[in-house]
Protein backbone atom coordinates (compact mmCIF):
# COMPACT_ATOMS: atom_id res chain seq x y z
CA UNK A 1 0.00 0.00 0.00
CA UNK A 2 1.49 3.50 -1.33
CA UNK A 3 2.24 5.88 1.84
CA UNK A 4 -0.96 8.70 -0.07
CA UNK A 5 -3.25 5.73 0.50
CA UNK A 6 -2.17 5.31 3.99
CA UNK A 7 -2.96 8.81 4.64
CA UNK A 8 -6.27 9.52 6.56
CA UNK A 9 -8.61 11.17 4.46
CA UNK A 10 -8.52 14.40 6.62
CA UNK A 11 -4.65 14.58 5.35
CA UNK A 12 -5.33 13.94 1.81
CA UNK A 13 -8.23 16.31 1.22
CA UNK A 14 -6.39 18.96 3.18
CA UNK A 15 -3.24 18.71 0.61
CA UNK A 16 -5.61 18.95 -2.02
CA UNK A 17 -7.09 22.04 -0.64
CA UNK A 18 -3.38 23.47 -0.52
CA UNK A 19 -3.28 22.63 -4.52
CA UNK A 20 -6.70 24.67 -4.94
CA UNK A 21 -5.14 27.29 -2.81
CA UNK A 22 -2.23 27.47 -4.43
CA UNK A 23 -3.05 28.83 -8.20
CA UNK A 24 -4.52 32.07 -6.39
CA UNK A 25 -1.20 32.95 -5.05
CA UNK A 26 -0.01 34.56 -8.47
CA UNK A 27 -2.64 37.10 -7.52
CA UNK A 28 0.52 38.17 -5.07
CA UNK A 29 2.45 39.50 -8.07
CA UNK A 30 -0.47 40.65 -10.06
CA UNK A 31 -1.25 43.36 -6.71
CA UNK A 32 1.90 45.45 -7.30
CA UNK A 33 1.77 44.60 -11.30
CA UNK A 34 -1.20 46.39 -11.66
CA UNK A 35 0.40 49.03 -8.70
CA UNK A 36 2.70 50.27 -11.15
CA UNK A 37 0.37 50.00 -14.38
CA UNK A 38 -1.50 52.34 -12.45
CA UNK A 39 1.18 54.62 -12.28
CA UNK A 40 2.66 54.11 -8.61
CA UNK A 41 6.26 54.21 -8.21
CA UNK A 42 8.32 51.86 -6.47
CA UNK A 43 9.04 54.16 -3.40
CA UNK A 44 5.24 54.34 -3.01
CA UNK A 45 4.31 51.12 -3.39
CA UNK A 46 7.08 50.22 -0.93
CA UNK A 47 5.65 52.62 1.61
CA UNK A 48 2.24 51.40 0.86
CA UNK A 49 3.03 48.08 2.05
CA UNK A 50 5.16 48.76 5.11
CA UNK A 51 2.12 51.05 6.17
CA UNK A 52 -0.45 48.69 5.49
CA UNK A 53 1.78 46.10 7.42
CA UNK A 54 1.89 48.46 10.26
CA UNK A 55 -1.67 49.32 10.57
CA UNK A 56 -2.44 45.44 9.73
CA UNK A 57 -0.24 44.86 12.93
CA UNK A 58 -2.67 47.16 15.06
CA UNK A 59 -6.09 45.71 13.56
CA UNK A 60 -4.82 42.06 14.27
CA UNK A 61 -4.34 42.45 17.95
CA UNK A 62 -7.65 43.27 17.96
CA UNK A 63 -9.22 40.35 15.59
CA UNK A 64 -6.84 37.86 17.66
CA UNK A 65 -8.69 38.52 21.03
CA UNK A 66 -11.95 37.74 18.97
CA UNK A 67 -10.31 34.76 17.00
CA UNK A 68 -8.28 33.51 19.77
CA UNK A 69 -8.70 29.79 20.75
CA UNK A 70 -10.86 29.04 17.79
CA UNK A 71 -10.68 26.13 15.80
CA UNK A 72 -8.50 25.44 12.48
CA UNK A 73 -11.02 24.99 10.65
CA UNK A 74 -12.71 28.31 11.47
CA UNK A 75 -9.92 30.28 11.72
CA UNK A 76 -8.50 28.69 7.63
CA UNK A 77 -11.95 30.00 7.01
CA UNK A 78 -11.84 33.48 8.32
CA UNK A 79 -8.58 33.66 6.29
CA UNK A 80 -10.27 33.10 3.65
CA UNK A 81 -12.95 36.05 4.52
CA UNK A 82 -10.64 38.20 4.99
CA UNK A 83 -9.34 37.58 1.33
CA UNK A 84 -12.49 38.29 0.01
CA UNK A 85 -12.45 41.68 1.78
CA UNK A 86 -9.53 42.68 0.70
CA UNK A 87 -9.59 41.52 -2.77
CA UNK A 88 -13.07 43.09 -3.30
CA UNK A 89 -11.09 46.71 -1.49
CA UNK A 90 -8.26 46.17 -4.36
CA UNK A 91 -10.79 45.65 -6.81
CA UNK A 92 -12.49 48.65 -5.98
CA UNK A 93 -9.35 50.36 -5.60
CA UNK A 94 -7.78 49.91 -8.78
CA UNK A 95 -11.18 50.20 -10.88
CA UNK A 96 -12.43 53.46 -9.25
CA UNK A 97 -8.79 55.00 -8.39
CA UNK A 98 -9.48 55.06 -5.06
CA UNK A 99 -6.32 54.50 -4.36
CA UNK A 100 -5.91 55.34 -0.81
CA UNK A 101 -7.94 51.88 -0.28
CA UNK A 102 -5.06 49.90 -1.50
CA UNK A 103 -3.86 50.67 2.14
CA UNK A 104 -6.99 49.31 3.39
CA UNK A 105 -6.44 46.13 1.73
CA UNK A 106 -3.02 45.65 2.15
CA UNK A 107 -4.05 46.23 5.70
CA UNK A 108 -6.85 43.82 5.91
CA UNK A 109 -4.34 40.94 3.36
CA UNK A 110 -2.07 41.15 5.64
CA UNK A 111 -3.98 40.69 8.94
CA UNK A 112 -4.94 36.93 7.57
CA UNK A 113 -1.17 36.25 8.51
CA UNK A 114 -1.76 36.01 12.11
CA UNK A 115 -4.14 33.28 11.76
CA UNK A 116 -1.64 31.16 10.24
CA UNK A 117 -0.99 28.94 12.75
CA UNK A 118 -3.83 26.88 11.95
CA UNK A 119 -2.17 25.20 9.53
CA UNK A 120 -0.09 23.68 11.83
CA UNK A 121 -2.18 22.52 14.57
CA UNK A 122 -4.62 21.12 11.85
CA UNK A 123 -1.39 19.11 10.26
CA UNK A 124 -0.13 18.23 13.66
CA UNK A 125 -3.69 16.33 14.10
CA UNK A 126 -4.49 15.18 11.07
CA UNK A 127 -0.98 13.71 9.71
CA UNK A 128 -0.18 10.33 11.58
CA UNK A 129 2.99 10.43 13.70
CA UNK A 130 4.22 7.36 12.31
CA UNK A 131 4.21 8.77 8.70
CA UNK A 132 4.11 12.10 9.09
CA UNK A 133 7.67 13.28 7.40
CA UNK A 134 6.16 11.13 4.29
CA UNK A 135 2.78 13.42 4.70
CA UNK A 136 4.52 16.47 4.68
CA UNK A 137 6.62 15.46 1.74
CA UNK A 138 2.79 15.16 -0.30
CA UNK A 139 2.24 18.36 1.70
CA UNK A 140 4.96 20.35 -0.23
CA UNK A 141 5.77 18.94 -3.14
CA UNK A 142 2.26 18.26 -4.85
CA UNK A 143 1.13 22.42 -4.40
CA UNK A 144 4.99 23.02 -6.03
CA UNK A 145 4.00 20.66 -8.64
CA UNK A 146 0.17 22.78 -9.25
CA UNK A 147 2.40 26.14 -8.89
CA UNK A 148 4.92 24.54 -11.72
CA UNK A 149 1.98 23.61 -14.10
CA UNK A 150 -0.41 26.60 -13.45
CA UNK A 151 1.55 29.54 -12.85
CA UNK A 152 2.89 29.71 -16.60
CA UNK A 153 -0.71 29.63 -17.85
CA UNK A 154 -2.40 32.00 -15.19
CA UNK A 155 0.94 34.68 -16.45
CA UNK A 156 -0.06 34.41 -20.04
CA UNK A 157 -3.73 34.20 -20.15
CA UNK A 158 -3.27 37.62 -17.59
CA UNK A 159 -0.65 38.77 -20.35
CA UNK A 160 -3.30 38.64 -23.43
CA UNK A 161 -6.26 40.30 -21.36
CA UNK A 162 -4.20 43.00 -19.31
CA UNK A 163 -7.23 45.40 -19.79
CA UNK A 164 -9.28 42.87 -17.54
CA UNK A 165 -6.67 42.83 -14.93
CA UNK A 166 -8.99 44.66 -12.15
CA UNK A 167 -11.98 42.31 -13.32
CA UNK A 168 -9.56 38.69 -12.11
CA UNK A 169 -9.18 40.59 -8.30
CA UNK A 170 -12.90 40.36 -8.06
CA UNK A 171 -12.89 37.02 -9.29
CA UNK A 172 -10.75 35.57 -6.85
CA UNK A 173 -12.40 37.86 -4.11
CA UNK A 174 -15.62 35.76 -5.20
CA UNK A 175 -13.57 32.19 -5.14
CA UNK A 176 -12.47 33.35 -1.88
CA UNK A 177 -16.05 32.84 -0.64
CA UNK A 178 -15.66 28.78 -2.11
CA UNK A 179 -12.29 28.56 0.19
CA UNK A 180 -13.93 29.83 2.91
CA UNK A 181 -16.52 27.09 2.59
CA UNK A 182 -14.14 24.29 2.38
CA UNK A 183 -12.16 24.12 6.03
CA UNK A 184 -16.54 24.53 6.88
CA UNK A 185 -17.77 21.94 4.70
CA UNK A 186 -15.63 19.80 3.31
CA UNK A 187 -11.97 19.47 5.31
CA UNK A 188 -13.05 17.00 8.68
CA UNK A 189 -13.08 19.35 11.76
CA UNK A 190 -10.81 18.46 14.43
CA UNK A 191 -10.92 19.02 17.96
CA UNK A 192 -7.90 21.06 18.93
CA UNK A 193 -8.15 24.96 19.61
CA UNK A 194 -5.16 27.38 18.63
CA UNK A 195 -3.68 30.05 20.79
CA UNK A 196 -2.66 32.62 18.21
CA UNK A 197 -0.66 34.25 21.36
CA UNK A 198 1.28 31.99 23.59
CA UNK A 199 2.88 33.03 26.54
CA UNK A 200 6.17 31.52 27.08
CA UNK A 201 6.77 31.18 31.05
CA UNK A 202 10.71 30.44 30.74
CA UNK A 203 12.56 33.80 31.42
CA UNK A 204 16.10 32.74 30.29
CA UNK A 205 18.02 34.73 27.40
CA UNK A 206 19.85 33.12 24.38
CA UNK A 207 23.01 31.08 25.52
CA UNK A 208 26.25 32.61 23.99
CA UNK A 209 26.99 29.99 21.73
CA UNK A 210 23.86 30.41 19.73
CA UNK A 211 23.57 33.97 18.64
CA UNK A 212 25.60 33.14 15.46
CA UNK A 213 22.84 31.21 14.63
CA UNK A 214 20.33 33.20 15.79
CA UNK A 215 21.98 36.12 13.91
CA UNK A 216 22.18 34.16 10.73
CA UNK A 217 18.58 33.78 11.01
CA UNK A 218 17.82 37.82 11.45
CA UNK A 219 20.12 38.09 8.79
CA UNK A 220 17.83 35.91 6.29
CA UNK A 221 15.49 37.45 7.25
CA UNK A 222 16.34 40.68 6.24
CA UNK A 223 18.00 39.49 2.80
CA UNK A 224 14.19 38.35 1.69
CA UNK A 225 12.50 41.15 3.40
CA UNK A 226 14.65 43.17 0.59
CA UNK A 227 13.23 41.54 -2.37
CA UNK A 228 9.72 40.68 -1.86
CA UNK A 229 7.25 39.89 -4.45
CA UNK A 230 7.01 43.91 -5.76
CA UNK A 231 10.49 44.15 -6.15
CA UNK A 232 10.58 41.08 -9.02
CA UNK A 233 7.65 42.53 -10.63
CA UNK A 234 9.37 46.12 -10.75
CA UNK A 235 12.80 44.11 -11.99
CA UNK A 236 11.21 42.42 -14.97
CA UNK A 237 8.97 45.38 -15.59
CA UNK A 238 11.90 47.87 -15.57
CA UNK A 239 15.22 46.40 -16.73
CA UNK A 240 13.85 43.54 -18.70
CA UNK A 241 11.28 44.85 -19.94
CA UNK A 242 8.95 41.62 -18.50
CA UNK A 243 5.29 40.99 -17.33
CA UNK A 244 3.16 38.00 -15.50
CA UNK A 245 3.94 35.84 -18.26
CA UNK A 246 7.29 35.65 -17.21
CA UNK A 247 6.74 35.92 -13.47
CA UNK A 248 4.57 32.67 -13.98
CA UNK A 249 7.77 31.09 -15.73
CA UNK A 250 10.22 31.99 -13.08
CA UNK A 251 7.65 30.79 -10.15
CA UNK A 252 7.40 27.63 -12.55
CA UNK A 253 11.05 26.65 -12.41
CA UNK A 254 10.76 27.44 -8.67
CA UNK A 255 7.91 25.04 -8.09
CA UNK A 256 9.40 22.25 -10.57
CA UNK A 257 13.00 22.65 -8.57
CA UNK A 258 11.52 22.59 -4.63
CA UNK A 259 9.42 19.35 -5.65
CA UNK A 260 12.43 17.43 -7.86
CA UNK A 261 15.03 17.84 -5.06
CA UNK A 262 12.64 17.96 -1.95
CA UNK A 263 11.90 14.34 -1.79
CA UNK A 264 15.98 13.06 -2.67
CA UNK A 265 17.02 15.62 0.69
CA UNK A 266 15.24 13.22 2.85
CA UNK A 267 17.47 10.76 2.34
CA UNK A 268 20.54 12.43 2.68
CA UNK A 269 22.81 11.53 6.06
CA UNK A 270 22.47 14.28 8.40
CA UNK A 271 26.42 14.31 8.84
CA UNK A 272 26.94 16.26 5.48
CA UNK A 273 23.94 18.57 6.32
CA UNK A 274 26.63 21.36 7.08
CA UNK A 275 28.33 21.67 4.05
CA UNK A 276 24.98 21.11 2.11
CA UNK A 277 23.65 24.20 3.76
CA UNK A 278 26.63 26.02 3.15
CA UNK A 279 26.16 24.93 -0.78
CA UNK A 280 22.53 26.16 -0.46
CA UNK A 281 23.50 29.27 0.98
CA UNK A 282 25.86 30.15 -1.71
CA UNK A 283 23.64 29.38 -4.16
CA UNK A 284 20.96 31.77 -3.00
CA UNK A 285 23.79 34.40 -3.31
CA UNK A 286 24.49 33.95 -6.96
CA UNK A 287 20.50 34.07 -6.98
CA UNK A 288 20.44 37.15 -5.89
CA UNK A 289 23.53 38.40 -7.65
CA UNK A 290 22.22 37.25 -10.70
CA UNK A 291 19.10 39.15 -10.69
CA UNK A 292 21.38 41.99 -9.45
CA UNK A 293 23.91 42.27 -12.31
CA UNK A 294 22.16 40.60 -15.04
CA UNK A 295 21.28 41.90 -18.37
CA UNK A 296 19.43 39.10 -19.86
CA UNK A 297 15.50 37.89 -18.66
CA UNK A 298 16.57 34.47 -19.31
CA UNK A 299 19.38 34.88 -16.90
CA UNK A 300 15.94 35.58 -14.22
CA UNK A 301 15.14 31.71 -14.94
CA UNK A 302 18.66 30.88 -14.13
CA UNK A 303 18.25 32.47 -10.68
CA UNK A 304 14.47 31.09 -10.39
CA UNK A 305 17.04 27.87 -10.88
CA UNK A 306 19.79 28.62 -8.25
CA UNK A 307 17.35 30.26 -5.81
CA UNK A 308 14.99 27.44 -5.58
CA UNK A 309 17.59 24.61 -5.22
CA UNK A 310 19.52 26.52 -2.63
CA UNK A 311 16.69 26.96 -0.66
CA UNK A 312 15.36 23.13 -0.85
CA UNK A 313 19.17 22.51 0.12
CA UNK A 314 19.67 25.21 2.65
CA UNK A 315 16.74 25.28 4.96
CA UNK A 316 16.29 21.68 6.10
CA UNK A 317 19.65 21.62 7.52
CA UNK A 318 20.33 25.13 8.65
CA UNK A 319 17.20 24.33 10.83
CA UNK A 320 18.38 21.35 12.10
CA UNK A 321 21.52 22.78 13.20
CA UNK A 322 19.64 25.87 14.78
CA UNK A 323 16.68 23.84 16.67
CA UNK A 324 19.40 21.15 17.51
CA UNK A 325 21.68 23.61 19.34
CA UNK A 326 18.22 25.05 21.36
CA UNK A 327 18.06 24.08 25.17
CA UNK A 328 14.70 22.72 25.84
CA UNK A 329 14.87 25.67 28.66
CA UNK A 330 15.88 28.07 26.54
CA UNK A 331 13.61 27.65 23.46
CA UNK A 332 10.40 29.66 23.96
CA UNK A 333 12.66 32.77 24.76
CA UNK A 334 14.76 32.53 22.14
CA UNK A 335 11.88 31.70 19.32
CA UNK A 336 10.07 34.25 21.04
CA UNK A 337 12.59 36.97 20.66
CA UNK A 338 13.63 35.63 17.36
CA UNK A 339 9.89 35.90 15.89
CA UNK A 340 9.49 39.28 17.14
CA UNK A 341 12.71 40.80 15.77
CA UNK A 342 11.62 39.32 12.27
CA UNK A 343 8.46 40.53 12.53
CA UNK A 344 9.94 44.28 13.02
CA UNK A 345 12.35 43.37 10.26
CA UNK A 346 9.34 42.18 8.10
CA UNK A 347 7.35 45.38 8.89
CA UNK A 348 10.19 48.36 7.73
CA UNK A 349 11.75 46.63 5.29
CA UNK A 350 9.69 46.80 1.94
CA UNK A 351 9.77 50.86 2.30
CA UNK A 352 13.75 50.31 2.64
CA UNK A 353 13.40 47.62 -0.86
CA UNK A 354 11.23 50.32 -2.27
CA UNK A 355 13.81 53.56 -2.10
CA UNK A 356 16.55 51.02 -2.82
CA UNK A 357 14.78 50.42 -5.66
CA UNK A 358 13.75 53.33 -6.39
CA UNK A 359 17.55 54.18 -7.23
CA UNK A 360 17.95 51.25 -9.66
CA UNK A 361 15.92 47.78 -9.76
CA UNK A 362 18.36 45.57 -9.38
CA UNK A 363 19.84 47.49 -6.03
CA UNK A 364 18.02 45.39 -3.25
CA UNK A 365 18.79 42.22 -5.17
CA UNK A 366 22.56 43.37 -4.51
CA UNK A 367 22.48 44.16 -1.30
CA UNK A 368 20.43 40.56 -0.41
CA UNK A 369 23.49 38.89 -1.87
CA UNK A 370 25.91 40.44 0.19
CA UNK A 371 24.00 39.87 3.08
CA UNK A 372 23.55 36.23 2.02
CA UNK A 373 27.45 36.06 1.23
CA UNK A 374 27.60 37.44 5.17
CA UNK A 375 25.42 34.53 6.24
CA UNK A 376 27.81 31.81 4.18
CA UNK A 377 30.56 33.36 6.44
CA UNK A 378 28.65 33.31 9.93
CA UNK A 379 27.68 29.66 8.82
CA UNK A 380 31.30 28.48 7.72
CA UNK A 381 32.56 29.61 11.40
CA UNK A 382 29.74 28.65 13.46
CA UNK A 383 27.14 26.55 12.11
Amino acid sequence: MSSWSKLPRAARRYIFYHCMITPTLFWWYVIPYLMFEKGLSVEETGLLYTAGMVTSSAINFIVGKLLDRSSPNTLMAAIALIDFFSYTLYFIAFTFGQYLLILAAIAIEYLSRGLYPAYPVYEYEVYPEEIRSKAFIYHYILPYLTQAVFYPFIGYILSVYRENLELSLLVIAVLSLFYAYIPLGWLPKVGEKVKLRKESKDKEGIPRELIPLALILILLSVAYSLAPTFILVNLLIEKFGGGLFHIGIYESIVGFTMAFFMFPLLKVDKSKGRILALIGIFLIAVAFGILGFSTEIFHVFISAFAFSLGESIMTPFYLDALFSNIPEEAKGSMLGALAGIRKIINLGTPMIAGFLAGVSPSLPYIASSLIIVIIAILFAKHG
